[in-house]
């Protein structure tokens, strides 16, 4: 099948608290990124998207900011932004049995959910958690990470929280579907 068909979907549903700090803060922009040939689709109210030229700070092969406009909020004023983004096309391959999130400004907190469909609940042997900056690094911080299982002990959901995260940086979590778990 060419590359172009949209065949396989996941959704993405982000929830951001945005702060304004500095006065001259007229937008903020998130950037989201897909190792698929089809660009996502992003739902959001208000918010412009645009292809991201390609650099030295790129995660991925394919990157779009999403940006929202803040001009009306006051100094330390706060706004909740809530998107949806359609990706077309992952999960194909091995390399691409991972998903993540962008940290590009300093956040205390932040929480991961990946809800894997029925049919392909890896097995909890392969789950990684590491970042991306330039490279892959395997995540040492404290984990808070909790791993829902099925009833023959496959990863059906996981939640992870990785407190005070790095700027700039995705943090991903790394699965394998071809492993078969392990049973005593």
């Amino acid at each position: 099948i060419d590359n172009s068909v949209k065949k396989s979907l996941m959704l993405s549903t982000d929830q951001y608290t945005v702060v304004k700090t500095q006065e001259y803060g007229n937008s903020y922009i998130h950037i989201v990124g897909t190792s698929s040939d089809i660009p996502p689709d992003v739902i959001c109210q208000g918010c412009k998207v645009g292809p991201r030229p390609r650099d030295k700070a790129s995660r991925t092969a394919h990157e779009y900011n999403v940006t929202f406009d803040i001009s009306n909020l006051g100094l330390e004023e706060s706004q909740d932004l809530t998107f949806s983004i359609k990706y077309w096309n992952a999960f194909q391959t091995p390399d691409q049995w991972w998903v993540g999130f962008r940290v590009l400004l300093q956040t205390e907190t932040t929480e991961f959910t990946v809800i894997f469909p029925p049919a392909k609940h890896p097995s909890p042997e392969t789950i990684q958690f590491y970042y991306h900056d330039t490279k892959d690094h395997p995540y040492v911080g404290e984990q808070k990470a909790v791993l829902e299982k099925d009833d023959a002990g496959l990863v059906s959901k996981i939640v992870w929280s990785p407190p005070y995260p790095g700027t700039d940086r995705s943090y991903r979590i790394r699965w394998d579907w071809s492993v078969a778990p392990k049973h005593d």
